[in-house]
């Protein structure tokens, strides 16, 4: 199919990730489509993986190296956004890895059902096993679904079939290139950038096949001991929802936004039972905010698990807690 040769910028930012990082390079150079701009963010690493950005940039005129002091994912990403020159605007981990015709197949997906964001599917997998088997076979009719952008944000919120995660899209620039990430947000940062550019957005375009791999890391700080970083998912949500309001979407999508916050605290709560030291200034705000948004509609989006959570919630906190550490000791 013969379309434009526009130009992806794929933006990828880096943190003391060198034991992973090479496949991850090699992974966006052997893309189907060339007509990349790779920037590599070394976002102060202590390890090689600055080197090794360097080395790569020396071997092929597409990869920008940016050297800073560590800020943290979301002012790396923003450095990128700010020298950013391609019509289009992806994202890739480090420490994960892309099919070689992703892009590709994202670009023709956009371009064939005239949509701003194209969407793929991905695949996860455990640190300490090996990268799942990528292929590169592309078929000539991929299924895409289109759907309208305030469906996608309605499935978003709500914890449906849309996720909010920014490496298995892609972006027209004219849509994402005047946005940041909020860089006081470090557990959900991504929500918020993507709630956003579907505000903006007239429709989204699904390609059911998994073009992604992301490799669930030990170390990664969705992993890690519960601490205040990852109560900064609470400032996600909030934003988004000014978001809505201000958009004058938040009306027609009142009870997905309902949905999204009892899913936001009922995490918030499940957090809280590692540490008890939060829990006196964070737990009375979560059972407040699930007790005002609980509702019929808001509650029947939730999954099975989530449900049981959300009543034993509502019926106080200590009870809660006490419950958890309960089921914890029954099933040790």
């Amino acid at each position: 199919m013969d379309v434009e040769n526009a130009l992806i910028s794929v933006i990828v930012p880096v943190y003391n990730t060198s034991q992973y990082l090479p496949a991850c390079i090699e992974s966006i150079l052997c893309q189907t489509y060339k007509n990349l701009e790779i920037i590599l963010i070394d976002d102060g690493s202590t390890d090689s993986s600055g080197e090794i950005c360097d080395k790569y940039a020396q071997k092929d005129t597409r990869i920008k190296v940016i050297h800073k002091k560590n800020a943290g994912v979301s002012a790396a990403r923003n450095d990128a956004l700010k020298i950013m020159t391609g019509e289009y605007v992806g994202f890739v981990d480090s420490d994960d890895t892309v099919s070689p015709n992703m892009y590709e197949e994202l670009y023709l997906a956009i371009v064939r059902s005239d949509a701003d964001i194209a969407v793929c599917g991905y695949k996860s997998f455990r640190d300490d096993f090996d990268i799942p088997p990528i292929s590169a076979e592309r078929s000539d009719n991929p299924s895409i679904a289109p759907k309208e952008g305030i469906v996608a944000l309605s499935e978003l919120l709500s914890g449906k079939s849309f996720n909010s995660a920014v490496w298995n899209k892609l972006f027209k620039a004219d849509i994402s290139n005047a946005l940041r990430f909020n860089e006081n947000i470090k557990v959900a940062e991504d929500f918020l950038f993507v709630v956003d550019t579907l505000i903006r957005s007239s429709s989204v375009c699904i390609i059911d096949r998994p073009l992604y791999f992301y490799r669930a890391r030990k170390s990664s700080i969705i992993h890690t001991s519960y601490n205040e970083d990852h109560l900064t998912s609470h400032l996600s949500l909030v934003s988004a929802i000014n978001l809505l309001k201000e958009s004058g979407l938040y009306d027609r999508l009142r009870y997905e936004a309902d949905t999204a916050t009892l899913m936001c605290n009922i995490k918030i709560m499940k957090g809280l039972c590692e540490n008890r030291k939060l829990r006196k200034k964070h737990a009375g705000q979560a059972v407040k905010e699930i007790r005002q948004h609980i509702n019929k509609r808001s509650f029947s989006d939730l999954s099975p698990s989530a449900k049981k959570h959300a009543i034993i919630i509502c019926m106080g906190s200590w009870i809660y807690f006490a419950a958890q550490t309960v089921l914890k000791r029954s099933a040790s």
